[in-house]
């Protein structure tokens, strides 16, 4: 897709004792589409879950992966220096048509961790690797990466 030219988007967020959440929405004028997006987060026994939710009236400039998709996350600050952070995500009608701007079939799904640790005060380490699956293509998908983060 080109340049989006002029989107028009808008948040509302709130918090309460150990909830967030926001609501996100946004309307692409070039292709007359929209995207809605919801995140929550809520303090659950160690750790915090996130939720997390998207459905696109088609191909946008705000999101063009699938129709909708679905995810979750669980933060675990097991010490002061370790978190550990699982997640899963899945993906419905990742296809797009063949004008690319409805969505067709296929679906995907992906699941992974994050692990960080505290080496030192502004000096942390990140692991992460993640499994990739679709409907599309028979080769899944392993990634991952490590990252050395000095904060000044």
């Amino acid at each position: 897709e080109g340049p989006n030219d002029v989107g028009i988007a808008a948040q509302i967020s709130g918090k309460s004792g150990g909830f967030s959440g926001y609501l996100l929405g946004g309307y692409d004028t070039d292709t007359e589409e929209i995207a809605i997006r919801g995140i929550g987060y809520a303090d659950v026994g160690p750790g915090q879950l996130g939720l997390y939710a998207v459905w696109a009236s088609g191909a946008n400039y705000y999101y063009e992966e699938s129709e909708w998709t679905v995810g979750a996350q669980y933060v675990w600050k097991a010490t002061d220096t370790w978190t550990f952070t699982p997640g899963f995500q899945y993906f419905h009608a990742i296809d797009l048509d063949a004008d690319g701007d409805g969505f067709g079939g296929g679906d995907a799904w992906t699941g992974g961790i994050t692990i960080d640790y505290q080496i030192a005060e502004n000096f942390a380490a990140k692991l992460s690797t993640q499994y990739y699956d679709s409907d599309d293509d028979d080769d899944d998908q392993l990634e991952g990466f490590l990252r050395l983060q000095r904060n000044f």
